[in-house]
């Protein structure tokens, strides 16, 4: 049953004009409800012509009456110690206006002070953004009123959506708020209750123009406005909770400038996303305590993570993803709990408003190494155990390091000695490094030793200047590390210094220098840049065995690498005997047990699921999974990596029940193991949501996959392979859900990311524009699915000439748009390309019968 709390939620929020017929349609009859719904109201001041007649009965006062020079027309808004009433004024001007005066049996000292200072806030003021004081003075009954300048107007947020605004309009919109409220900041005055409602958009010579209504909770800051201090009444909020700074809710008293700069990032979130920074469910559900608590503690996502708003708007899902970076960081910065890392005042936002609409810097950004330590340390203070014991030995490697550095080249008659001391610190140093791996970090938080990795990386060219083979050793290190992290720009940039370094020390035959392009190439592999990376493993490959031998383990390392790429390449048959090769001579000279050799038994299980021979899979990863958890325990990440293998197997096979429990155990585990966001977790997470999807259990599979998003955006890994492979899956199952909608979105997110990660050729980039322009089919927008589907075939061929499904199916679909905006010809011709493509050699080797019976079909209507 709908209680008083929540009628009053959703009531404060409406405009005037909406507030009556709501409570009227939600309370009904019930007179005890109502009159609680009424007593919320009153006490929160924001009641807004809800009792209509009553209101002015109430108030001693008709329509009709005079006080000064106006006569009373109607009630327009009712607050918790005043009444709002349309009145007219005959002489010396006539003019329609608002007068507002104090209700009869509330002359208290605190109220008449509240009033007053109303009064007298507003007759400092005099900007357009600002609705005006006219006159003011006390009734015969001796109750204080003032006239001020009449507002009908839509609330902001209103006015954006029925207008359509762009994001341009609604920041110009904004801005002009700013500069509205700075007036107010200029004049000692804090709003205090800024909102929507509160903020109307009136036409003013034939242009919008926002203006600030309502001070009524307003403070002055520098002077006092009225004989008393205006207190807050104990359990009651002075402000609406949605848009309270978190000082409102714990000293109303000790307010200033800052408050109005967050509640006006709480406006700019909800102009950019059309939604607030915590939802409404969330805080009607939550009692007064948790809602206090969220405003102080809960840190709210990025607008630009929160896509479109609950109506399904593609216009305001278009502006939600042009504000990631300076507006994601303007919005944050004013929303900042500790007001003193917000923006001093409305004007200084408005200054950043102006420069982003400009193209110039903004001044916000993101938080810095040491913020981000301090707030991963509020949050993580026993894991800080580990994390600082790990980092007192980084440094001190370092220090110790420098200072043998220094030893080096004072002592030339030493150098010798110096030098293989070096090797025996540099070597210490990569040791300390590898302590951010999750294989040895296991289940430690390693957020903060990423933190200093990323730190370490800014002075390890300087600290370790005029020894290139010791500094290629250490950003060798490095890059694994981060690689390990899921950080990989970061690892390309240290193995790339690594290759630079040792082909100028050691030359580039050296097998050091073999060694780090092997890793460039792998981690390029990794990143699927395969033409980059084939030049570099296959030089590695060859090289490396020469100059080391063939069972030596660096060089059997780089062959399977090569291995793993050929397979990634397509080229199957070539992978398999290279696999089957490396495993013998793996097990003959290292050991079954190695973890290498378990590696290579893994990989070449996966060759063989990729050839349909699942059952030889699922024997060899399960063998796999065994032996890692004999040799390295069941949390070592390649045990995890079989085990989820593994899952992947068993369902090929059929044997659901297994595959399900398996990929879920191996997510479970992956938690406890990796950091938020890392790809191995994320991959976990979309093979647990698509196997729950293919047991057709859809909102399972939707709950896993809007987890897994809210992780990777809170984790600024969005934009990773597999991050990008799971918002496809995500907005797939979407459609299937029979949201066209919300599938649309994801779809136009997902090719924004991938465009500007991977570029406009990679596969998954035209994937995501392929599947957005079919949902604007299916969504029957044939003009703007054109637009995606014949760019998508413009580049197809190109970027996928091997994958014959995939270049059918783009032209299928944009033959059928072609239908649809009547091209007949064209149509026919593209349609037939597809099905062409589907019946040729290698037609038969694709499960595309779907798309040959919706060309065939499309065929037959033309």
């Amino acid at each position: 049953m709908t209680g008083a709390k929540d009628i009053f939620l959703d009531a404060i929020d409406l405009s005037r004009a909406d507030v009556a017929a709501f409570v009227d349609e939600r309370c009904g009859d019930d007179a005890a409800l109502r009159a609680e719904v009424q007593r919320l109201l009153t006490a929160h001041g924001v009641s807004e012509d809800v009792f209509g007649r009553a209101a002015a009965v109430a108030s001693g006062l008709e329509p009709g009456d005079r006080i000064g020079p106006y006569e009373l027309v109607e009630v327009i808004g009712e607050g918790g110690f005043a009444v709002v009433w349309r009145a007219d004024q005959q002489k010396p001007i006539r003019r329609t206006v608002a007068l507002k005066v104090l209700k009869p049996g509330l002359e208290t000292r605190q109220v008449v002070a509240r009033f007053e200072a109303e009064r007298q806030a507003l007759a400092l003021m005099d900007h357009p953004g600002i609705a005006k004081v006219l006159d003011g003075g006390v009734t015969d009954a001796g109750r204080p009123w003032f006239s001020m300048e009449l507002v009908e107007g839509r609330p902001i947020t209103e006015h954006c959506e029925v207008d359509g605004l762009d994001k341009e309009a609604r920041l110009e919109l904004f801005l002009e708020v700013c500069r509205a409220v700075q007036h107010a900041h200029q004049k000692g005055v804090v709003h205090r209750d800024l909102k929507p409602s509160n903020i109307l958009v009136t036409r003013v010579d034939g242009r919008s123009m926002p203006k600030v209504i309502d001070f009524g909770i307003a403070k002055a800051i520098e002077r006092s406005l009225g004989t008393d201090t205006v207190l807050t009444v104990e359990g009651q909020f002075i402000g609406t909770p949605a848009y309270m700074s978190p000082e409102q809710v714990d000293d109303a008293l000790d307010v200033d400038t800052r408050a109005d700069v967050y509640a006006l990032g709480v406006l700019l979130y909800e102009l950019l996303c059309s939604k607030r920074p915590f939802e409404d469910e969330t805080l009607r559900a939550a009692g007064l305590a948790e809602v206090l608590r969220i405003i102080r503690e809960v840190e709210p996502p990025r607008p630009s993570t929160r896509g479109a708003d609950a109506r399904g708007s593609r216009t305001t899902s278009v502006v939600a993803r042009q504000i990631r970076g300076d507006l994601d960081w303007i919005v944050m910065r004013c929303l900042e709990k500790d007001r003193e890392r917000r923006y001093d005042s409305a004007g200084v936002l408005g200054n950043e408003i102006q420069r982003h609409l400009a193209g110039e810097p903004v001044l916000a950004g993101p938080p810095d190494l040491a913020y981000r330590a301090a707030k991963f340390a509020a949050r993580n203070r026993f894991a800080l155990l580990f994390a600082a014991t790990v980092s007192l030995v980084l440094v001190v490697g370092i220090v110790v390091s420098l200072t043998q550095l220094a030893r080096a080249r004072d002592a030339e008659r030493r150098k010798d000695v110096e030098l293989v001391r070096l090797a025996e610190l540099s070597s210490f140093f990569e040791s300390v490094l590898t302590g951010v791996d999750p294989a040895v970090a296991q289940g430690e938080d390693t957020q903060l030793m990423a933190m200093i990795l990323e730190d370490s990386a800014e002075r390890v060219g300087a600290e370790l200047s005029g020894q290139p083979d010791v500094e290629a050793t250490v950003r060798a290190a490095m890059g694994k590390a981060y690689l390990s992290i899921g950080n990989t720009d970061g690892a390309e940039e240290q193995f790339q210094s690594a290759i630079e370094l040792r082909s100028a020390a050691l030359g580039p035959e050296d097998p050091s220098t073999l060694e780090a392009i092997q890793q460039l190439g792998t981690l390029l592999m990794t990143v699927e840049r395969f033409d980059e990376a084939e030049p570099l493993l296959e030089r590695a490959a060859q090289e490396l065995p020469r100059a080391l031998g063939p069972s030596n383990e660096l060089a059997l390392r780089a062959e399977g690498e090569l291995a793993t790429l050929r397979r990634k390449q397509g080229a199957l048959d070539e992978s398999e005997a290279l696999h089957r090769d490396l495993l013998a001579r793996w097990t003959e000279h290292h050991g079954a047990t190695n973890p290498t050799t378990i590696k290579t038994l893994n990989n070449l299980a996966g060759v063989l699921e990729d050839k349909g021979d699942a059952a030889g899979a699922c024997e060899l990863f399960a063998r796999a999974v065994e032996l890692q958890r004999a040799s390295n325990g069941e949390l070592h990440p390649r045990a995890l990596i079989s085990l989820n293998n593994l899952g992947s197997a068993l369902a090929d096979l059929g044997r659901m029940d297994e595959a399900t429990a398996t990929v879920e155990e191996a997510l479970a585990l992956k938690k406890r193991v990796f950091a938020e966001g890392h790809p191995s977790l994320v991959l976990s997470y979309n093979n647990v949501a698509m196997m729950r999807r293919s047991l057709g259990q859809i909102d399972a599979a939707l709950a896993l996959f809007e987890e897994a998003a809210e992780m990777v955006d809170r984790t600024d890994t969005a934009a990773s392979l597999n991050a990008l492979r799971l918002r496809i899956n995500h907005a797939r199952t979407l459609s299937i859900a029979g949201d066209p909608e919300s599938a649309l979105g994801a779809y136009e997110l997902c090719a924004d990311l991938a465009l500007e990660r991977l570029g406009p050729d990679h596969q998954l980039t035209l994937l995501a524009e392929s599947e957005a322009g079919w949902q604007l089919v299916v969504l029957g927008a044939p003009d703007e699915a054109e637009v995606f589907l014949e760019n998508v075939l413009e580049r197809i061929d190109g970027a996928v000439p091997g994958d014959v499904s995939r270049r059918a199916a783009a032209r299928i679909r944009a033959g059928i748009v072609r239908k649809e905006l009547g091209k007949p010809e064209e149509a026919r011709a593209v349609l037939q390309e597809g099905l062409d493509l589907l019946s040729g050699p290698s037609g038969s080797k694709v499960p595309a019968g779907d798309w040959r019976l919706v060309a065939r079909q499309a065929l037959a209507e033309l």
